[in-house]
């Protein structure tokens, strides 16, 4: 759990920017929260959650980390 400042939450919750790992964290694990809130808190809603996670990660991995190691590669030569 990202244990951010109290001030840093209210800030967040205005609107400032994300700009750091721990703001970051802090804003998924409130979203996550607020789904399992309003769930029937079952394995049902903890599956569909951890199936929500993986999605979002496998999407992310695609649309930008593959694309920006590619660009890497091409920089710096492959290493295999």
């Amino acid at each position: 759990m990202p244990y951010i400042r109290v001030e840093e939450r209210a800030e967040l919750a205005e609107g400032t920017p994300i700009k750091t790992p721990g703001r970051l964290t802090y804003l998924i694990t409130m979203l996550l929260k607020q789904y399992w809130i309003n769930s029937k808190r079952n394995y049902a809603v903890i599956a569909e959650v951890l199936g929500a996670l993986d999605g979002a990660k496998a999407d992310f991995h695609r649309k930008v980390v593959t694309p920006y190691e590619i660009v890497k590669e091409e920089e710096n030569g492959d290493v295999w």
